[in-house]
């Protein structure tokens, strides 16, 4: 049952450089603790400092004609799944093992599995999950600059968007064998041979680490157009 207690505050306001130009700062802060999870150790991220600022630009001071722009830091929230299977699915949880029919270990029917491996006396070598101790909150980087224009009562609009995601929620094997050479092909075992811990009975074999290498971009034009005929409308029986 993972937990998580945020809070957050922030601090925004707007300037009016001249007539017609208009200044947008701010900054947000977010703190998350995660806790009542088995395994779990990670020092609170403390480094979520967003700073944010924008602007608009009416061109000719009719407000028919602006511009405007914004770059700024978002900070997300952790997800409690990849976080709960550190506990589920670490050394000390619950153990998940898949036979595949070339197993000596795989029951033929109508035979049931083998004594060792229901009493857990011999294990064959399984996947774990553990989380780095430099674990954090994932953040991006958000921009857009645009064009808005009124034309003949239709609101045109045109804006380019751009997000960098950073720091993103990945899983790592840190007993990754060898990398393999393309086309040449290798079997489950001898890959297990290349790994720097060998797979072993009552082992491990993937030692999956909840970890920040994930990254995202994102690039997009953005075209909308909205007209109102200004009259009030009331729908009934």
């Amino acid at each position: 049952d993972a937990r998580s207690v945020s809070a957050f505050g922030f601090l925004k306001d707007d300037w009016k450089i001249r007539s017609g130009l208009t200044l947008n700062l701010g900054v947000r802060y977010d703190i998350e603790r995660v806790f009542n999870v088995r395994g779990y150790d990670v020092p609170v991220d403390r480094n979520n400092v967003q700073p944010r600022v924008g602007a608009a630009w009416d061109l000719q001071g009719d407000g028919r004609t602006v511009v405007r722009g914004g770059v700024g830091v978002y900070t997300q929230q952790h997800l409690l799944y990849p976080i709960s299977r550190v506990e589920l699915e670490g050394a000390d949880g619950v153990i998940a093992i898949a036979l595949g029919p070339e197993s000596p270990m795989m029951p033929v029917f109508p035979s049931t599995l083998p004594a060792s491996i229901a009493s857990g006396a011999v294990l064959p070598p399984r996947d774990v999950y553990r989380v780095e101790a430099t674990f954090r909150n994932p953040y991006s980087i958000q921009s857009s600059v645009g064009v808005q224009r009124l034309l003949h009562g239709v609101v045109l609009g045109a804006d380019v968007v751009h997000l960098r995601g950073y720091d993103l929620v990945s899983h790592v094997d840190a007993n990754a064998p060898a990398s393999n050479e393309k086309p040449l092909q290798r079997s489950i075992a001898a890959a297990d041979l290349l790994r720097p811990l060998v797979p072993a009975p009552n082992t491990f074999r993937k030692v999956l680490t909840l970890g920040n290498q994930g990254r995202s971009w994102y690039r997009a034009l953005q075209l909308r157009a909205d007209r109102t005929d200004g009259r009030r409308r009331e729908i009934g029986n």
